[in-house]
């Protein structure tokens, strides 16, 4: 790729919320793209050396939206946003349309004073669905991110009224289905087996207006596809997420004999990744062979009991330190929904730790892929905790120096890298 472009390149992100994955990855990616001089051994090897002292982007601006609060930045390369633009809705986007005609009239002004290269929607939560129409007849190239299902389904999870995981295919039941809680107030039509084609309607008459698609994992591209009438003649592109790591080393410990397993269990807890398994093993357990260790948000309300210490929210940046702290056997990933890549299972990887997690197709692929953990079938709490109780001192020995083994390849992916294939295979920059 050249640095001597005809024109400068001007890129738009666009999220909802500024918390989680998904914003996360938004911000590496912008600070990457802008990522100047690259002149550094490592930076040179991770992007490529041709691409050293100049950025893959001239500008990058974001556009978030909350609620009814929307706001438009320029974003340096040092990671700071600076408000260029901000406007309050009179009134919410519906979300049983996904259309605000003054969202439209005023991101539709933004958009053509902007003049964009390339509009990358990475959520459109909050957002008018009118957003790619309007990007497009500004002249940009659109790009939409699936980081979870959320055009499949406003439970953005798919999981149904009993807290199955159904994939994207309603299953029977006459309880309904309930949505992720962005839309406080409102009362959805009857989703399950009903209203839901309807949303998959309205979210596949706006995306049909994007140039190019990207997944983070192939199963989560076969799940969309399956479920969504995208047009056929579109690209849709996989593009792991990349991570980049100060220090990586192990920070765990093996266990001894007569020794609680300890298991580390990161992330923002809730119901869908897990925290009813995590609490339903401690009380089973009761302290006695395991001892679960809680570490991120959701956990903050759950009362500590015997093997079960909840340890409190953590910056990304100091999340090896933490397990430092902590010192695990063993990491988990005990979520009930196929989750689209999890940011945990890396960081935990970082950390030397092998994962253990249920057979969902992209953890399972990941882990089956390297040896790095166990995935078992989501079976009751007694299964479980009979697996658990299954892995001896040699086995978790094993899987930790595989992991440490690996970890070069299962750690590959950094933020330039990443940068590097959105920039050349999505949006056309590769030359």
């Amino acid at each position: 790729m050249s640095p001597a472009h005809a024109k400068p390149r001007r890129l738009l992100t666009v999220t909802s919320t500024h918390t989680g994955g998904t914003p996360q990855t938004n911000r590496d990616l912008m600070h990457a793209l802008l990522a100047p001089a690259l002149g550094a051994a490592e930076h040179e090897a991770a992007a490529g050396a041709h691409l050293a002292g100049s950025p893959l982007v001239a500008e990058v601006f974001h556009l978030n939206a909350l609620h009814r609060q929307l706001t438009l930045a320029r974003v340096s390369a040092d990671g700071g946003e600076q408000t260029v633009q901000a406007h309050t809705l009179a009134q919410p986007v519906d979300p049983s349309t996904h259309h605000s005609a003054e969202y439209d009239e005023v991101v539709g002004v933004w958009l053509r004073s902007g003049a964009f290269d390339v509009v990358h929607i990475q959520h459109l939560g909050w957002h008018s669905l009118g957003l790619l129409k309007l990007a497009k007849a500004a002249g940009a190239r659109v790009v939409v991110t699936f980081h979870d299902f959320y055009h499949l389904c406003p439970t953005v999870k798919l999981l149904d009224a009993e807290g199955r995981y159904c994939a994207g295919a309603c299953t029977p039941g006459q309880a309904d289905c309930t949505p992720e809680p962005m839309w406080p107030g409102h009362t959805f039509a009857h989703l399950r087996g009903g209203w839901v084609s309807t949303w998959r309607e309205g979210a596949a008459q706006a995306l049909a207006h994007a140039d190019v698609y990207t997944a983070p994992h192939e199963s989560v591209r076969a799940t969309v596809l399956q479920h969504l009438a995208l047009p056929p003649d579109k690209p849709f592109v996989v593009v792991p997420h990349g991570r980049d790591w100060e220090r990586i080393q192990w920070m765990g410990q093996l266990p001894k004999k007569g020794q609680a397993l300890q298991i580390l269990v990161p992330g923002q807890l809730v119901k869908a990744k897990g925290l009813d398994v995590v609490q339903a093993l401690a009380a089973l357990d009761g302290g006695n062979r395991l001892h679960l260790h809680l570490l991120g948000g959701g956990g903050l309300n759950v009362k500590p009991a015997p093997g079960l210490t909840v340890h409190g929210e953590y910056r990304p940046q100091d999340f090896s330190a933490r397990v430092a702290e902590i010192r695990p056997h063993v990491g988990a990933v005990f979520s009930i929904w196929n989750e689209t890549w999890c940011h945990t299972l890396t960081e935990m990887w970082a950390c030397g730790l092998p994962v253990m997690a249920f057979d969902f197709p992209t953890l399972a692929a990941r882990i089956n892929a390297t040896g790095a953990g166990w995935v078992w079938p989501m079976e009751t709490t007694q299964a479980l905790y009979h697996r658990i109780l299954a892995l001896d001192f040699m086995e978790v020995s094993r899987r930790t120096a595989r992991t440490a083994a690996l970890r070069p390849t299962l750690l590959q992916q950094t933020t330039l890298q990443m940068a590097r294939r959105y920039a050349e295979e999505v949006y056309g920059w590769g030359n």
